[in-house]
């Protein structure tokens, strides 16, 4: 339910709490339009794969429609391999310096593209568990809206591999898009 608290004459802030989200905030007017809030900033995080690409695409459309700044994040995680008798086997510092240089300069290249579409857009590029660093980057940067890609996986893939997307739907404190690989292609 709704709570409405009078801000000026002739109009009411109205915040719908959610159970999991928090809230969010609308202006409701005399003839009962709803204003959204304006978007300022964009979070776009990906992993470089084709349903992030698209995802990419909406995200540089939207900040240039908002005039949105766009904070484009990509999280690598450094896995350490287990061996049979349980002896863990760490990466070496070449491979880790490969993987930090390979997604800086695949986020410099959206970041380009971003600027060429006339968008402000700043690239973070960081180490940890994905939902967790994005829903924690959203929420420091004061994000009004994350752009992120989904692969669309159901049944036992889904099951197996959880959704990165799913789990920051879940935990964001503001609103997300979430984009198939095949948006707005004709099916």
């Amino acid at each position: 339910m709704p709570e409405i608290a009078n801000q000026s004459p002739g109009r009411q802030s109205t915040t719908f709490a959610g159970e999991r989200h928090g809230s969010c905030s609308a202006v409701l007017h005399p003839n009962n339009e709803v204003t959204m809030r304006s978007i300022r900033h964009i979070l776009h995080p990906t992993d470089f794969s084709s349903s992030a690409e698209t995802a990419t695409d909406y995200a540089i459309e939207l900040a240039a429609k908002f005039q949105a700044e766009l904070t484009l994040l990509h999280v690598y995680t450094l896995q350490i391999y287990i061996g049979p008798l349980g002896e863990s086997y760490p990466l070496s510092p070449e491979t880790v310096h490969k993987i930090q240089d390979d997604s800086e300069r695949a986020l410099d290249k959206i970041r380009q593209r971003a600027s060429s579409a006339g968008v402000r857009a700043r690239t973070i590029n960081t180490d940890g568990i994905a939902s967790n660093v994005i829903v924690a980057t959203a929420q420091e940067a004061k994000a009004d809206l994350i752009v992120i890609g989904t692969h669309g996986r159901t049944g036992i893939k889904h099951f197996l591999l959880g959704s990165v997307a799913e789990q920051v739907l879940r935990r964001a404190c503001c609103p997300v898009l979430t984009v198939r690989e095949d948006a707005g292609k004709e099916r």
